[in-house]
């Protein structure tokens, strides 16, 4: 993607709604976050790598990061706001389909023939406080792994 493409896009990555000064949560400028993932993926390649995003706040390197290719993102945050604001920019931007495509390169790469044999929506029921929606549907999906015949 180019990083013109990648600012645009990046540019529907919400924010903070009240930053925590106790946390030092600083937003991650979307030129800024462009800048780092291209500088990534020059040094080691993001195609197809793992990527593990530690104080991920809203989602911005690690959404980035998947636009760019990588295989699988993991954004650790210790606020549970910033984490469900997160979570609701991965389902808003889809990028539940990187996940996807991660588990059927991943089941290829161990020798299992893998197709996805279903891509629903789930509706799941607010479980936690943290939680602001009653109910939110995500989209889950049913992937067979089979082993190859000789």
């Amino acid at each position: 993607m180019k990083p013109s493409a990648l600012v645009r896009y990046l540019g529907q990555v919400k924010d903070f709604e009240k930053p925590k000064a106790n946390l030092e949560q600083y937003a991650t400028d979307k030129e800024m976050a462009v800048d780092v993932i291209n500088l990534i993926d020059e040094e080691v390649g993001l195609e197809g790598n793992t990527v593990l995003d530690l104080g991920c706040g809203c989602g911005m390197l690690s959404i980035a990061a998947s636009a760019m290719g990588a295989a699988y993102c993991l954004g650790v945050e210790i606020d549970e706001d910033a984490a469900a604001i997160c979570r609701e920019n991965v389902e808003e931007l889809d990028c539940e389909e990187v996940t996807r495509r991660f588990m059927l390169k991943k089941g290829e790469e161990l020798g299992a023939e893998t197709k996805a044999v279903a891509q629903m929506r789930w509706k799941l029921s607010k479980t936690y406080r943290f939680h602001k929606k009653n109910a939110v549907d995500i989209d889950v999906d049913v992937i067979c792994f089979t082993k190859k015949k000789n």
